[in-house]
């Protein structure tokens, strides 16, 4: 599941784009394993203004491979996403999100 996310442009403010972003990723994800407790793991992507994602990693393992490697695919899987807004004048975009189970 999706609990969170940080853009590293506060410029970015578009809700829709978010929408359909995350609902994406979300059909791509499944937690692997059975996990005791909460477990949370932060993905960094990069997306530029086609909506193709030029790098994506780990940014905080959850300390469970499994765990991290189904949360880093779902980002993977989802690509590419919509084109980045005409009115964003910038050409790329960093996000973090937090995946928990």
């Amino acid at each position: 599941m999706l609990s969170g996310a940080v853009v590293d442009n506060s410029a970015f403010q578009y809700p829709f784009w978010f929408s359909l972003t995350w609902g994406k990723i979300s059909q791509n994800f499944r937690v692997p394993v059975a996990i005791d407790g909460k477990v949370y793991c932060d993905i960094y992507f990069q997306v530029i203004k086609s909506g193709r994602v030029i790098e994506s990693r780990i940014a905080n393992p959850s300390g469970i491979a499994q765990f991290d490697k189904a949360c880093l695919e779902a980002v993977e899987r989802s690509a590419p996403f919509p084109p980045l807004p005409r009115d964003f004048l910038d050409e790329i975009i960093g996000i973090t999100i937090t995946f928990t189970n």
